[in-house]
């Protein structure tokens, strides 16, 4: 068993049903509104639910923010070092991953087999 694995396989076992939700839509939604950050892969809930944003993400702010963090502990989701102009590991900040991408494919399978 790899790091990667292990990183799989403990994202999906602390994953509740409102998370696997909130995943869903977290990650369908991400191409949609771009990173925090020109030279970075951040991302940061703040921007999601932005008064400026057209497009703002139809989830719970809080319930969201759990899901991110769980992950973020997991491997699920990652973050950023930090440094002028980034966030770091703020509580509403994070990145992608090949984790995060091996996550999705694997609850969209399972989500067409039911």
């Amino acid at each position: 068993m790899t790091y990667y694995n292990f990183s799989i396989i403990d994202s999906l076992k602390i994953l509740i049903d409102y998370d696997l939700e909130n995943f869903i839509i977290l990650y369908e939604y991400l191409p949609k509104i771009g990173t925090s950050h020109d030279e970075t892969k951040e991302y940061g809930t703040s921007d999601f639910y932005d008064s400026q944003n057209q497009n703002p993400i139809q989830l719970d702010r809080d319930s969201l923010e759990l899901t991110i963090e769980k992950l973020k502990r997991t491997n699920g989701l990652t973050y950023n070092e930090g440094g002028i102009g980034q966030s770091g590991n703020a509580k509403d900040c994070f990145e992608t991953n090949e984790v995060t991408e091996e996550l999705y494919r694997i609850i969209k399978l399972i989500e067409t087999a039911e």
